[in-house]
């Protein structure tokens, strides 16, 4: 499976993305981030998941932040012995968790066996968090080979919104591509909404949905891009590059 994803990605990067503005230059921050890991325990004790693990997936996740000259480091595995926020409630325990937990200009991640309010995703951040203040959450069942979670979850954190943001609003030729979806004009419109069956829109990294836009176009978005939530993920665009690195810059950067 993972084999099949890596073939769609050469085939996306060698085709859609041959355009003038891939090869424009990006900029480069030059910047290591750290990450404090916060592994929240369960009730008999154990952590259920692994550390090299974790590690293994922060490689991946610098793999697709060297194109702006970012990278993440882990400075610290911190264990959270009370199991009561291994099963977060978001609403009633996420400001507890972080007042005991959190670490002052550090990226802090969590993970948690389980989000009582969305059982069915895999992770959360705070939008722009980077700027803003802010954490990442992480179900341990989504840490292994080919799981794009923590990169997704980043992406967020450093202020990229789905790509499927209005569904219903965005046009296929890209004319109001600044005001709906994502505000991000390299990627297209994406009729995917949240909570519908993925193969209802993808087969074999194909999309096959054959949804119109207000205009009566046909639909054809980028199922490989990270922040997408198709099961095919390969990278991020230049604009999304760009907008992460005005995001960064907008906060007080001297805090990092």
């Amino acid at each position: 499976m993972i084999k099949s994803y890596l073939i769609a990605c050469i085939l996306f990067l060698s085709t859609v993305f041959s355009s003038s503005a891939e090869n424009s230059p990006l900029p480069c921050l030059n910047k290591k981030f750290s990450i404090v890991v916060h592994v929240v325990k369960d009730i008999a004790g154990n952590t259920n998941v692994l550390e090299s693990d974790i590690l293994l997936a922060i490689d991946t996740l610098n793999s697709h932040f060297t194109k702006i000259c970012v990278s993440f480091e882990v400075c610290e595995f911190r264990m959270v012995e009370n199991f009561q926020y291994d099963e977060l409630k978001f609403d009633e325990e996420t400001d507890e968790l972080i007042v005991k937990n959190s670490i002052k200009n550090r990226i802090n991640m969590y993970f948690i066996t389980a989000d009582e309010e969305s059982p069915n995703v895999c992770g959360k951040a705070t939008l722009g968090g980077i700027a803003t203040g802010g954490n990442i959450y992480i179900l341990k069942r989504c840490i292994g080979p080919g799981d794009f979670t923590i990169p997704h979850e980043m992406g967020h954190f450093f202020g990229l919104s789905h790509t499927f943001e209005e569904p219903a609003s965005q046009i296929v030729d890209g004319t109001n591509c600044e005001i709906t979806g994502d505000s991000i004009c390299d990627t297209p419109a994406d009729p995917y909404i949240d909570g519908e069956n993925i193969a209802n829109y993808v087969s074999n990294c194909r999309f096959t949905s054959e949804k119109k836009d207000g205009n009566g176009d046909f639909y054809d978005p980028d199922v490989s891009n990270i922040m997408s939530y198709y099961p095919c993920k390969c990278d991020f665009t230049n604009e999304q590059y760009i907008k992460m690195v005005n995001t960064y810059l907008s906060s007080n950067p001297k805090n990092w």
